[in-house]
């Protein structure tokens, strides 16, 4: 058996008020390598109170060291100055890994996933603090990094065009693994949501921010609902920023805005309901590095709309029924496509289930080792 490469992992993205795709993804990190017996885990974390809020994904940091800076002043200094590189009580290591864009010069190799270059694609999207951090880690990074993992192929070329050198750059998935519940775990946690197991539904799953185009999956629905009088629409994820979920509802009619439910975030559990009970997945994203909720959704057997824009193709491939996210009228168009043809949405599901194969958190988690050995 190889020696084990001792590596400091950067577990902050658990505790963000809004984890997204980069705390599902660092949590399933952080799962992988704990089992490896070939890994030596370091989890790090910002410094947080007593009475600080629990981590939204609720996974464990038991035997987190922490920083002595919390985590907005953390990633500031980290964006300025690189420093602190490591917390005083954190064992030697030999490779230090950030899951995200913000991450500090630790004096051992650096390694840093990027999961999207939306903070350059789409700036107007972002708060202004939040544009000017990335802006700086980026600038650090370019330089500093010793490998950058990439969820994509289009990320990846995103990030060369933006001054990566390709000798740093490596493409690591992103991966899904899901447990099917049976069809009585489906219609109690459905149940459990205010939803009949027998209704028809399209769902859509995200952070209410401006690049998920909600204003299109909710105009979409609007169109649908006027010609499908049983049709519901779910949409489920957190508060973001930059948007209101509510004013995107607001102009509905009364009779349609009734068959509209938003939980916001669901338990991991219900989420797997809503996708298997779901008579299509509804994503028109305008940029994404990855789209691991169409990944997750197509795991489940679920029919996906989803745009030919960014990352989403590349994942989806022809497992998914791509449109432009900027037309209502395609959108609208897939959707009574799938919700129309039992016989196509049956292939859809059989073709989405066989492509996501192709992914694994374990498949993930191997080539991001394997980049580790490439440093030591």
């Amino acid at each position: 058996m190889a020696e084990s490469v001792r590596v400091a992992l950067v577990v902050e993205p658990l505790r963000h008020r809004v984890p997204g795709g980069t705390g599902v993804a660092t949590a399933a990190l952080a799962r992988e390598l704990s089992w490896r017996p070939d890994v030596t885990l370091v989890p790090l974390l910002a410094r947080h109170g007593r009475g600080s809020d629990p981590a939204p994904l609720g996974e464990s940091q038991a035997g987190a060291i922490a920083y002595g800076l919390p985590r907005v002043l953390l990633y500031e200094s980290w964006s300025r100055t690189g420093r602190p590189r490591l917390p005083r009580r954190a064992p030697a290591v030999d490779v230090l890994h950030s899951p995200m864009l913000p991450a500090p010069d630790p004096q051992v190799p650096l390694v840093v996933t990027l999961h999207d270059m939306a903070f350059v694609t789409r700036p107007g999207d972002f708060p202004v603090r939040a544009l000017r951090l990335y802006r700086r880690m980026w600038s650090r990074l370019v330089g500093r990094a010793d490998r950058v993992l990439c969820s994509s192929e289009r990320t990846l070329a995103l990030a060369v065009d933006a001054g990566l050198s390709t000798d740093v750059a490596r493409v690591v998935p992103l991966g899904a693994e899901v447990e099917r519940p049976g069809p009585d775990e489906v219609a109690r946690r459905l149940s459990g949501l205010g939803l009949d197991r027998g209704r028809r539904f399209v769902l859509s799953v995200g952070t209410a921010e401006p690049r998920k185009n909600l204003s299109t999956v909710v105009g979409a629905f609007a169109a649908l609902a006027g010609r499908d009088p049983e049709i519901e629409l779910v949409l489920v994820g957190p508060r973001g920023w930059k948007e209101s979920l509510g004013d995107h509802l607001a102009g509905l009619p009364e009779s349609v805005a009734a068959r509209v439910r938003a939980p916001g975030r669901v338990p991991d559990q219900d989420l797997a309901a809503l996708y298997e009970a779901a008579s299509v997945f509804c994503y028109p994203s305008f940029d994404e590095g990855f789209g691991l909720p169409v990944l997750e959704a197509m795991a489940h057997g679920t029919p996906v709309v989803t745009s030919v824009a960014s990352a989403m193709a590349e994942v989806g491939g022809d497992a998914v029924l791509g449109v432009d996210p900027t037309s209502l009228d395609e959108v609208v168009g897939a959707l009574e496509s799938v919700l129309g043809s039992p016989q196509q949405a049956d292939a859809m599901a059989v073709s989405g289930l066989a492509r996501a194969e192709d992914y694994s958190w374990e498949r993930s988690a191997q080539l991001t080792v394997d980049v580790y050995r490439e440093l030591i």
